[in-house]
């Protein structure tokens, strides 16, 4: 759910970016670089778990990843959000899209931690390496 909701969220926002004629030079780039970045991160995610050979530790740690990097952006955007001058129907629009975020994200975690036994998110599973299952479905 959080690779899907990842992408569905960032590629909608990368297509809003290119299309919006006002935007240029480093406003257009950050902009970019950033929803690039969970586009990245998001497919990486999905390779990881579609493939038997990357699942475990390769895995865990990408869910990681990309859920710390959306709690920390949304975090720090959706507060920069709620306190500028923007009407409130944005403002609300980008608080549940925050709230989702960061709620998927907590429970992508959290299945991880289920399906992996004896411990932690981090650890691959039986000895030898074998993978314990994608917690992500």
């Amino acid at each position: 759910m959080l690779v899907a909701w990842t992408l569905f969220v960032w590629v909608g926002r990368v297509r809003n970016i290119l299309a919006d004629d006002a935007l240029e030079g480093w406003g257009r780039v950050g902009r970019l670089a950033l929803a690039t970045s969970f586009v990245v991160l998001g497919a990486a995610t999905l390779v990881a778990l579609l493939s038997p050979s990357r699942r475990g530790r390769v895995l865990d740690a990408l869910v990681i990843a990309l859920a710390s990097w959306t709690t920390l952006v949304w975090v720090v955007r959706g507060a920069g959000i709620v306190y500028a001058d923007h009407d409130l129907g944005f403002k609300v629009v980008h608080v549940v899209l925050a709230v989702v975020s960061i709620a998927v994200s907590g429970w992508a975690v959290q299945s991880r931690r289920r399906s992996t036994p004896d411990g932690p998110v981090g650890h691959s599973g039986p000895a030898g390496g074998e993978p314990a299952g994608s917690g992500l479905r």
